[in-house]
């Protein structure tokens, strides 16, 4: 969900909201307007500016409009507690586009969400107005669920049913979008296995070394799921992010902890220094960091150093 943040002019700030519990929709009763051509209408009310919250186009592009924070100026005497959202259009004249539908359905699901137990309702619910319309798809709107997603942010849920051919639905939509995700080319995703999401099994399978019979069962799935999510990791590693990682651990080694097999070893390195410590640790002894890693500067370091303990160098 993206919100269009867009710059008024305000005739004054109409201060903060006291409390949230309702969430108000409306209507522009304009079939066309910008937020822009809102707020300037709500100027010349003399209002602070455009009274709603959040603005839906028909194209269903979402515009902010007060801050969600301020009183709004949508509802008469449920300003003080209650977000307001405006949809473009006449909806006592005309019917919502699926797109805008769609886009109010997504941001009053996540303000539920923001706001848990808040209720939502129509213009007319509190004041004596038609608005939002008799057309206003009101029910639609709010019953909305946003769709369950994995780890993995795959949008068809998360069903690990078993897909063969003949098989239809989510659970193989999910199939299908981590198949295409990982690179197998099936063309759409349809829901509906047919030879192109057999064949992308079939190779994920060979590549994983999972018996190959075309059918995503719990052992394909989870392979699936392991592959993208590994995937995802490594598109993530940049280096800065190895860095701060490497450091992280290499900081947790400075206090010289070891095993006590080795102490007698790491004694006789000592003594002749074969060893000599890099920096000091918290208590001010000798660093030896006896669990870091051991580069080639270092391990070459090592062979000469006892190459001169022994006379050969």
């Amino acid at each position: 969900m993206n919100i269009i943040e867009t710059s008024y002019k305000w005739a004054y700030i109409p201060g903060n909201r006291i409390t949230t519990t309702h969430l108000i929709l409306h209507h522009a009763a304009a079939y066309f307007a910008s937020a822009q051509t809102i707020h300037g209408w709500h100027l010349g009310n003399g209002w602070a500016g455009i009274a709603y919250h959040y603005y839906v186009r028909k194209d269903g592009s979402i515009y902010r409009g007060r801050p969600e924070y301020w009183s709004g100026g949508h509802t008469s005497n449920w300003n003080h507690c209650s977000i307001g959202i405006c949809f473009e259009g006449n909806f006592d004249a005309e019917t919502m586009p699926a797109a805008q539908a769609k886009a109010g359905a997504v941001l009053v699901a996540n303000i539920k969400t923001r706001y848990p137990g808040i209720i939502v309702g129509r213009h007319r619910d509190y004041n004596s107005t038609v608005c939002p319309g008799r057309n206003f798809p009101f029910y639609e709107i709010v019953s909305y669920k946003v769709p369950e997603t994995d780890k993995n942010g795959c949008p068809y849920g998360t069903s690990t049913e078993l897909v063969k051919v003949g098989s239809t639905g989510e659970h193989v939509k999910r199939c299908q979008w981590y198949l295409r995700e990982l690179g197998y080319n099936l063309g759409i995703i349809d829901g509906e296995c047919n030879s192109h999401t057999v064949a992308g099994i079939i190779k994920f399978q060979i590549a994983k070394g999972l018996n190959v019979d075309g059918i995503c069962d719990a052992r394909t799935w989870a392979a699936l799921e392991s592959a993208l999510y590994n995937a995802k990791e490594d598109e993530d590693m940049t280096d800065e992010r190895f860095a701060e990682l490497m450091n992280k651990y290499r900081s947790n080694l400075k206090d010289n902890d070891s095993s006590t097999w080795s102490e007698e070893a790491r004694q006789w390195a000592i003594d002749t220094e074969l060893f000599v410590g890099s920096g000091t640790t918290a208590s001010g002894d000798p660093n030896y960091m006896w669990e870091d890693l051991l580069t080639r500067e270092e391990a070459v370091t090592l062979m000469y150093r006892l190459a001169r303990l022994l006379g050969k160098a």
